[in-house]
């Protein structure tokens, strides 16, 4: 009998399925173990990413939050420019913090300013993750405070603090836009134009104060940045804090930041009544005259009994604008327009004045001119475009007391207090603005305190600008 062997044995065929099946376990298994890896990876990555996207979820609620409350703040109340943050805004969620800065202000009529501010915000998540957003806004509201084509410049005393408040607007970019000499202590906002040198001449009628830096060249025509402090002078951009040489402890100081930004202040208004209205002056013949208008005074426009005044003169005039012994008095809320201007006495620098007096200022009747109470924002003048075949001034004013504006955007205006009336000194004053329009300023302020846009005249018109959102970005 004949055997055959198979072509294939059961030990054959057992190990060859053997080792397929350990193949197959074994690719299986390293393809789950990839898939694994990957899911993990995945889920890693999703993970952070989902935290990475909370952080950054909650800075930018955080910067969002903090514009919001900005936006808020400033429909009801005044922000200065300058940064806010937890330290010095409590109300602030930690993480939170903006910068308020203005970047365009204008003049558009003799009441009324608008500002162009912008709010940046960051956000910073508990990780340190940041956000920034930024919002562009517009305020229009009551002109407040002194705004220039040129410099401003104040000279605040050397036997005490001369304090000024409010704001301070000059449209130069120059290293002395805005010029604190001695004692004064500001507080308020700040701003100045975009940076250029100017070639302008602008002249200082009392107490010329930038010759304490050199005598060849006004500062406001030396640029930002390029020369270094002078006689002990600190400056922030556009702005000089200068020691005055003669008294090397009284430093100016202010905590207000610099904004930058263009600044217009507009033009001299035009001449509200006919020509012939306009021709009469008023003008005193010694310093100690006394100058009394009262409603339905000859030179009242309004008539009587209406409880008001409007005065239209070429000039206003009083002799001796230092030791004045007089005053021009009116007894009721007055609009005084100046329309011409008179050539000073040959002592004078300046070539000529529209209005050139002291003790200038609107109290209520019924009491001595001396103690009865200023009216709010009684006294405003207004330096008009001029009348054919006249030419305005500047306007310099010496008092004690005031409570108004002045609207000369194409006049030098010169304010001061006096330290004293002959031989008595005079250790306080009562002086507020609602606002100054001029060509260039000069504050003499003699440790005496003023204030710019104030409780008192802001009682008289509507305080609260009105705040409209232009833009809003998140980056």
């Amino acid at each position: 009998m004949k055997h055959y062997r198979p072509a294939l044995s059961w030990r054959q065929l057992t190990n060859c399925h053997g080792a397929v099946f350990l193949l197959s376990v074994y690719f299986a298994s390293l393809t789950l173990l990839i898939l694994s890896g990957v899911a993990i990876q995945r889920t890693m990555l999703e993970s952070r990413a989902a935290q990475v996207s909370r952080d950054n979820a909650q800075a930018f609620y955080l910067a969002d939050g903090a514009i919001d409350y900005a936006l808020t703040e400033l429909k009801t109340h005044e922000l200065a420019d300058g940064d806010y943050n937890t330290t010095n805004t409590p109300v602030l969620p930690a993480g939170a913090q903006f910068t308020l800065s203005t970047v365009q202000a204008d003049v558009v009529d003799p009441q009324t300013q608008q500002l162009v501010r912008e709010i940046r915000a960051i956000g910073t998540s508990a990780s340190g993750s940041q956000a920034q957003a930024v919002a562009t806004i517009t305020q229009q509201g009551p002109l407040t405070g002194i705004w220039t084509e040129g410099p401003v410049d104040i000279y605040g005393g050397i036997l005490g603090d001369g304090v000024v408040t409010g704001d301070l607007r000059s449209g130069l970019g120059t290293l002395a836009s805005i010029l604190f000499t001695s004692i004064v202590r500001h507080s308020g906002n700040l701003q100045i134009g975009p940076s250029s040198p100017t070639a302008q001449t602008y002249g200082v009628s009392i107490s010329p104060v930038w010759w304490y830096y050199n005598p060849q060249t006004p500062p406001w025509n030396l640029k930002i940045g390029a020369y270094p402090d002078l006689n002990g002078g600190v400056r922030k951009p556009g702005v000089m804090l200068a020691w005055n040489p003669h008294a090397p402890g009284a430093q100016p100081s202010t905590e207000a930041s610099v904004a930058v930004g263009p600044v217009s202040i507009g033009s001299p208004i035009a001449v509200p009544y006919p020509v012939e209205r306009c021709q009469g002056t008023i003008t005193q013949a010694t310093s100690s005259t006394v100058t009394e208008i009262t409603d339905g005074h000859p030179l009242d426009l309004t008539g009587p009994g209406d409880g008001r005044i409007e005065v239209c003169v070429q000039y206003v005039s009083s002799p001796g604008s230092y030791l004045p012994m007089g005053a021009i008095v009116f007894r009721a809320p007055t609009k005084l327009y100046v329309t011409g201007s008179f050539v000073p006495p040959s002592w004078d620098s300046t070539p000529r004045y529209s209005v050139n007096a002291t003790n200038l200022y609107a109290v209520t009747a019924g009491r001595n001119y001396q103690n009865a109470p200023l009216i709010p924002n009684g006294l405003q003048i207004y330096v008009t475009q001029p009348l054919p075949d006249q030419v305005t001034g500047n306007v310099r004013i010496g008092t004690n007391r005031f409570s108004g504006s002045i609207h000369a955007p194409a006049s030098e205006v010169t304010f001061f207090t006096r330290t004293f009336t002959g031989f008595s000194t005079e250790p306080t004053a009562e002086v507020e603005f609602q606002s100054i329009t001029a060509r260039q300023a000069h504050l003499m302020i003699n440790h005496h305190t003023v204030v710019l846009g104030g409780n008192r005249t802001k009682a008289t018109m509507s305080t609260q600008p009105n705040t409209s959102l232009l833009s809003w970005t998140a980056e």
